[in-house]
């Protein structure tokens, strides 16, 4: 069976410019048991270690800003500003989320109800694998 192939057109200009084979439904299951697998070395992490590896990803994007928008023009349509924007409110949110992080994944205690004798603390774990289809650029 050949591949299927996704073909790439810029939705601005109409213009056809690449291709890339379809993932199938095996490579898929194959990508979760992997990251699955990874996720005890990440959840491991300390929030400091996460935050640091976020901050290291921010560099990466304003550094390859360039790059990026190119890749926003034309598989997106969008303009070169348009692309900019969405790269920077990116970076500005990953500033935030690292800033607010010890904040808000702080284990805090809650009331404990009709327990008189217990505490009960609410604490924030990493989740695992999530999956988010997000169509984007579809006739």
């Amino acid at each position: 069976m050949e591949d299927e192939k996704l073909l790439f057109t810029n939705p601005a200009t109409g213009t056809k410019f690449g291709e890339v084979s379809m993932t199938p439904p095996e490579a898929v299951s194959n990508a979760v048991h992997e990251m699955r697998e990874s996720f005890p070395g990440w959840s491991g992490k300390s929030l400091r270690e996460r935050i640091r590896i976020l901050r290291k990803f921010q560099t990466v994007l304003i550094d390859q800003r360039d790059q990026i928008t190119n890749v926003l023009n034309q598989d997106c349509g969008k303009s070169r500003q348009d692309g900019l924007i969405e790269l920077f409110v990116t970076v500005d949110m990953l500033s935030q989320y690292c800033s607010q992080a010890p904040k808000w994944l702080k284990t805090r205690r809650v009331s404990s109800g009709l327990y008189l004798f217990k505490r009960c603390f609410v604490e924030h774990r990493p989740y695992g694998v999530v999956a988010v289809i997000a169509p984007w650029n579809i006739h």
